[in-house]
């Protein structure tokens, strides 16, 4: 061992022995009655040289004697406790509040991190680099030299390097030594864009839902005027009194039974039973695969545009500014053969609520149909359990984004789901940990349709 190791070794069994009264843990399974040379090899790093002293202030021998007078009381505590001892006792008390109140408290950084380096305190060594660098400090050779020392964080005859903990301290003094070293790096955005989640491949669907509803050939003109008998209004508020007032009014309106004709009505078992797939790196989300049959979706989407979307303007900003981000409406209580036929199909796969035993009772009738086209967005927010119905997949864009944490402090990854249609994506809410952070991006060609709504869960009775 070098000079500096034994150097090092001394003044860490010290530590020990000043911040206990008693010898260290390595001390105890030395034999008694050859305490004295083993004390001393401990305290020495090697055998014992009568002539040599510590720090100038403490010889060898000495230390070989206290360290074994130490050792012998930890045996016999009564002595120890005995009025005997009662000078030894304030001397070491002493010993032990001054050493706690002193070490690693140097007037300076660099007298901070000469200490810890020695102490193997490392967390405190980074925090004095850290003061240095900010100070725009920098050590002196002998010091850099002689903190390099310290770490004696040589690689292993592997070639595997040493401790991950000490390479960081050196990382930090090469940043403290010479700035000019780092590397420029140029700023990255906080936010990590992963490509779109594809749970399984898009079928090829040739008509543009949009462009045909435009066109007037979505459905035929038998279709569309059956869907505007089979709707009602239910609830009406003028926009200004809106909850959150709005230049066009809310108007709800109910579905009759029968509105959206059930592909396997007759037959149930020969529809593809729903297939649950989890949702890579988002916690809690998964898709819900073959709820409904791209024609059930159609007559869904061909429903809400024979009755028609309600523009979202809110009496805030300017009108441009609104109608660039927010989609088209169509509020729809859905009826309860409907609401039943998708709820029966799905229930197998909800989670239960917090660990309650609770199940899910039902999917909310209260839907809102949003068709999104080129400039509109649906922001980042906070949510619920979500059940989100994809009505069409034809366009480009439009995934559905969660953001989470990444591994790095202050960047978040973003992750989306590319929208298939028949299938259902969910995600957890309701409380605060759990929630996902989440927008509809983009769409950048087409126009996407989709049905928003939520599970329903029984609420626990309370004792």
């Amino acid at each position: 061992m070098g000079k500096a190791g034994k150097d090092r070794k001394r003044r860490r069994l010290l530590a020990e022995v000043s911040a206990t009264g008693v010898g260290a843990h390595h001390l105890k399974v030395l034999d008694q009655e050859n305490a004295g040379n083993s004390a001393a090899t401990v305290a020495g790093g090697g055998d014992l040289d009568m002539n040599k002293s510590i720090g100038g202030v403490v010889s060898e021998e000495d230390m070989a004697i206290t360290l074994r007078t130490l050792m012998t009381l930890e045996q016999h505590t009564e002595v120890f406790r005995s009025k005997s001892c009662k000078a030894l006792r304030a001397v070491v008390h002493q010993l032990q509040q001054t050493a706690t109140a002193t070490t690693g408290m140097g007037q300076t950084p660099i007298g901070r991190i000469s200490d810890a380096l020695v102490d193997g305190r490392w967390n405190d060594a980074m925090t004095a680099l850290e003061e240095m660098r900010t100070r725009g400090q920098i050590p002196k050779l002998g010091a850099l030299q002689r903190w390099v020392r310290d770490c004696d964080a040589a690689s292993a005859k592997s070639g595997a390097f040493g401790d991950p903990v000490v390479l960081r301290v050196l990382d930090s003094m090469l940043r403290t030594v010479d700035p000019s070293m780092i590397p420029k790096k140029e700023e990255e955005h906080p936010i990590r864009t992963h490509p779109m989640w594809q749970a399984f491949p898009r079928v090829e669907d040739n008509v543009q839902k949009y462009e045909a509803a435009l066109n007037g050939t979505l459905c035929t003109k038998e279709d569309a005027e059956r869907f505007k008998q089979s709707f009602r209004i239910v609830a009406h508020t003028k926009g200004p009194q809106r909850r959150t007032p709005n230049l066009h009014d809310f108007t709800l309106y109910l579905s009759n039974p029968g509105t959206i004709r059930l592909c396997y009505q007759d037959n149930p078992s020969a529809q593809p039973p729903v297939e649950r797939i989890e949702m890579p790196h988002v916690p809690g989300a998964f898709l819900l695969k073959d709820v409904l049959t791209r024609k059930e979706c159609l007559q869904m989407i061909s429903a809400a545009e024979s009755v028609g979307f309600t523009p979202d303007v809110p009496m805030v900003g300017s009108a441009s500014e609104s109608i660039s981000v927010l989609a088209h409406n169509f509020f729809w209580m859905a009826d309860d053969q409907l609401l039943g036929h998708i709820f029966d199909r799905c229930k197998m796969h909800f989670p239960e609520t917090s660990g309650d035993g609770h199940g899910a009772v039902g999917i909310n009738s209260r839907w809102r149909v949003y068709r999104y086209v080129p400039g509109a967005i649906y922001r980042t927010r906070w949510s619920r359990l979500t059940f989100l119905v994809y009505l069409n997949d034809e366009f480009e864009g439009g995934g559905t984004t969660f953001f989470t944490p990444s591994a790095d402090f202050g960047f978040m990854d973003a992750r989306a789901n590319s929208p298939r249609a028949g299938s259902v994506l969910c995600f957890p809410h309701g409380e605060a940990a759990g929630s996902l952070l989440h927008e509809g991006s983009p769409v950048l060609k087409g126009a996407k349709y989709i049905i928003r709504a939520d599970v329903l869960y029984e609420v626990p009775v309370r004792p």
